[in-house]
């Protein structure tokens, strides 16, 4: 019995962490920033006055994705930062994203956006939710069969 509930805890651990962001492949894509994915923004005086940009876990336009991945990309398209936190370098001593003035985070993120910086985020869309639970469902139901094949077969092999 122990060992039946260790197999079915990991079998329930590992379909969400390994097997499910693999059943159908991701898309990924390039956002604009704005209200939707951007959870905070800031000045880091620690890094010449860069502004830090805090992304959320969101894809503009795509309300209930399941996000595997976020970061900030550059114009070129580097990837910058870490963990959905990354530094832009952008005037903080004039423009938009000066302190001086009254704060307008849409101006300054209208800055950041006219130079070319971006959200790229790997998802699945939420229109995979059914065929997902359906593919898991199917899954499952192989496994049964086989596990109940097997418990026949050992069953008739030591009968006999």
């Amino acid at each position: 019995m122990a060992l039946t509930l260790a197999v079915f805890a990991a079998i329930q651990l590992a379909m969400p962490l390994l097997v499910r962001p693999h059943l159908m492949p991701p898309v990924t894509s390039t956002f604009e920033l704005g209200q939707a994915n951007v959870d905070g923004i800031g000045i880091n005086r620690d890094q010449g006055g860069a502004v830090d940009i805090r992304l959320r876990s969101a894809v503009p336009g795509h309300a209930g994705a399941w996000v595997l991945s976020g970061s900030l990309v550059d114009p070129s398209g580097r990837t910058l930062g870490s963990g959905g936190e990354a530094a832009v370098p952008v005037s903080t001593t004039s423009g938009p994203c000066a302190p001086s003035g009254p704060p307008s985070m849409d101006a300054c993120m209208a800055e950041i956006n006219r130079l070319g910086y971006r959200q790229q985020a790997t998802y699945q869309p939420l229109e995979r939710f059914w065929p997902f639970q359906w593919i898991e469902t199917g899954i499952y139901a192989l496994l049964t069969l086989g596990l109940t094949w097997l418990s026949f077969w050992w069953i008739r092999r030591r009968l006999s």
